[in-house]
């Protein structure tokens, strides 16, 4: 998915990530988030939920699945 990860579409705690990462586009954090262990709970100082950021990006994509229907 080469999508760019933009303010108005994502929490602040997702841009703080995907900062952390060093991700600009949605595919690109998708990948790091789903190579990290479960057990994860912070990158740098930023802490997360990995699977809530997940889910944030599954219905980032169901939007725009629905959008162009």
């Amino acid at each position: 998915m080469k999508h760019r990860i933009k303010n108005c579409d994502f929490t602040v705690r997702f841009m703080n990530v995907a900062k952390a990462f060093g991700c600009t586009t949605i595919g690109q954090l998708e990948k790091q988030l789903l190579r990290l262990p479960e057990t994860t709970k912070r990158i740098g100082s930023y802490p997360f939920n990995r699977e809530r950021l997940l889910k944030e990006i599954q219905s980032f994509k169901l939007k725009l699945i629905t959008d162009k229907f």
